[in-house]
């Protein structure tokens, strides 16, 4: 049995967060550095800028006119997003060629980008604000999994197995077998890289949201996407998926089963170049 902490702290010693991550964070930390410092720290860094350069002008931002500098991406989109980009492709490049014998690294990648949009389309009809940090929280969402699948592959396979078997919720199934479940370990990982508690809380929180005592509706969104995400992966119906979703996030975002039928309709149209834009190269062999 393992806790959090510890395939945690075993991954952070495999995979180490990019030194580019740091130093722009360390840069929208410090009062005296500007727009200018963050555009100069990332255009040392090609393959990053030109992943930023493809996310600032997908349709998740649907600017008017191209952007075709980072330093044009950086006054337009401000700290926060571009702190956010960042991240997302520091992290799916950290984790871009890793997989195992239990997982797709293609598949897992799709269903996080599945999320992300979900979580997109349905803060929009929530009206919950910064729907862009919500992008990245569903993009991250699963991110334990990659964790586990590295560190404990066949507790993994068989985890999948019993849930399978007996109707059962994946994350009950991996407490019981690993010790502990996806969501508490992506929350974990991401804590330990100093990522901002407006990301990682939603995403250790996602699977039970009543648990969050911050950002509940945030947490909520992620939850009813994660759940229309993977039925996705299923071909569950729409109808069928909600009877898994938590009242706590009914009530708590107020979405209904129209909302989630045209967000999951909307959101399926934009995976393909959410995939195309945060995929690293590695995946494509």
């Amino acid at each position: 049995m393992h806790t959090a902490k510890e395939l945690s702290g075993t991954i952070v010693e495999m995979v180490t967060m990019p030194d580019l991550y740091i130093h722009v964070q360390s840069i929208i930390d410090d009062p005296e550095k500007g727009l200018v410092d963050i555009a100069d720290a990332i255009q040392h860094d090609i393959a990053i800028s030109a992943r930023l350069l493809k996310l600032a002008n997908s349709s998740m931002f649907n600017f008017s006119a191209p952007v075709d500098t980072v330093m044009r991406a950086v006054n337009m989109l401000g700290p926060e997003e571009i702190h956010d980009l960042v991240l997302t492709t520091c992290v799916t490049r950290a984790f871009g060629g890793k997989t195992g014998n239990s997982i797709k690294i293609i598949d897992f990648w799709k269903n996080s980008a599945r999320c992300a949009s979900l979580c997109n389309t349905l803060a929009a009809r929530c009206k919950a604000t910064n729907s862009e940090r919500l992008f990245v929280q569903g993009l991250l969402h699963a991110i334990g999994h990659m964790v586990m699948y590295q560190i404990v592959p066949e507790d993994c396979q068989l985890a999948l197995y019993r849930s399978q078997q007996s109707g059962l919720p994946l994350y009950l199934i991996e407490r019981e077998i690993i010790g502990c479940d996806y969501a508490d370990l992506g929350g974990e990982l991401l804590q330990s890289w100093h990522i901002p508690e407006t990301l990682y809380l939603p995403v250790r929180h996602h699977i039970e949201p009543e648990n969050a005592s911050a950002y509940p509706v945030e947490t909520s969104i992620v939850h009813i996407a994660s759940q229309l995400s993977r039925a996705s992966d299923f071909d569950v119906k729409t109808d069928e998926a909600m009877l898994s979703i938590d009242d706590f996030a009914w009530h708590t975002t107020g979405l209904t089963l129209k909302d989630c039928v045209e967000a999951r309709d909307e959101a399926e149209q934009t995976v393909a170049e959410i995939l195309a834009t945060i995929q690293p190269t590695e995946m494509a062999a």
